[in-house]
This record gives C-alpha cells, structure tokens and sequence, in this order.
C-alpha cells in the first residue's frame, strides 16, 4: 500500500494518508472488516465517502461511518463492516455519523 485517500460525497479530499506510521494504522484498522452479507444491488446512496487505496492492483471502496464498506466492483458485490469504524474515521477525518 502506498497512499489512502479518503473523499466526501463531493470528491473533495478529507485525508491522504501517505507515512508509514499512518499507512500502518490504516492497515491495522482496515483488516478487522468483516463480510455482513453478499448483496445483489449496490446502494451507493448509502455510502457518501470513498475510500482509494494506492497499490499495485489499487482499490476504490464506497464508505459509511457506520463503518460499513462496499468494493466498487462489476462482480458480485460484499457488504463488510470495520470493526473499529470510529478510530478509522478519525484517522481518515470522516465525520461521525449523526445521532
């Protein structure tokens, strides 16, 4: 992994993520997503923030703060959840969802 760049519904940038020290504790964070479930329609809707990850095979990600996170793909598509969505956001300065 290279960079992470986190942006909001608008495609402006939030967070670059581009040390080592940050690109570790995105790592960290990033690996306790879990599968929810497979979905068949893809509510992007629902996912205002984006998440790009740099790397040799590179990926774009549809986010919540909720912590639910979708791979923009053409296959078949996954639901997964970060486990510690609040220390991600904060890292990638995306707001807290609202109460």
């Amino acid at each position: 992994m290279e960079k992470v760049v986190a942006l909001d519904s608008a495609s402006q940038t939030l967070a670059i993520l581009e040390t080592k020290t940050d690109l570790a504790k995105f790592g960290k964070l990033w690996s306790t997503k879990a599968v929810v479930k497979e979905i068949s329609d893809r509510p992007y809707s629902e996912f205002p923030f984006s998440i790009r990850i740099e790397s040799k095979r590179g990926e774009l990600w549809k986010y919540n703060s909720s912590g639910f996170a979708m791979i923009l793909t053409k296959g078949p598509a996954k639901l997964y959840r970060v486990n510690a969505a609040s220390d991600l956001n904060a890292l990638l300065r995306i707001p807290e969802p609202q109460k």
